[in-house]
């Protein structure tokens, strides 16, 4: 009984919202894919931009090209055309974002790879012979040893190579 009481209060507020309508000097402009509806209305000498809110109310839904309009950052509002391609715009950019994402885990999976490999040199060279695959050089060292004032760090000297 209360959801029938419901219903008619709603439809009652959207019928009295047509009338209003019909006898005020709002003009109709257009609807954005979530139901709001814009208008102009003239107030004397102010022309005022307005939206009416789908059923839900929710402001934060408000395409960004309307929004646009509603602030007078554009003087034309968007056209149903404009919002078409705006809204492939995004799928697109969607798509592009998750094959970034895709490719970014994949760099990161391929680090944390490279990281558990044991390396005796760390430096670009190093780095480069272990990306080819070639044997690194023995070297002759001294691990770090001891904690606090008893710490020792380690030594290493590298064994001599042909040139």
């Amino acid at each position: 009984n209360a959801e029938y009481m419901g219903n008619i209060a709603r439809n009652m507020k959207k019928f009295l919202q047509s009338v209003a309508a019909r006898f005020s000097n709002k003009q109709w402009v257009g609807v954005d894919k979530f139901g709001n509806k814009y208008y102009v209305v003239q107030d004397e000498d102010l022309l005022r931009r307005t939206v009416q809110y789908a059923d839900d109310g929710d402001a934060g839904r408000i395409p960004p090209a309307w929004d646009s309009w509603l602030r007078h950052s554009r003087e034309e509002a968007p056209t149903p055309q404009e919002m078409e391609a705006e809204e492939r715009r995004l799928a697109t950019l969607a798509i592009k974002v998750a094959e970034l994402k895709r490719k970014d885990e994949e760099m990161m999976r391929k680090d944390r790879e490279m990281k558990t490999i044991p390396r005796s040199d760390t430096t670009a060279q190093g780095l480069l012979r272990d990306l080819k695959g070639e044997k690194q050089p023995d070297v002759q060292g001294t691990e770090p040893a001891g904690k606090g004032s008893e710490f020792k760090p380690g030594g290493w000297t590298p064994s001599a190579t042909k040139r």
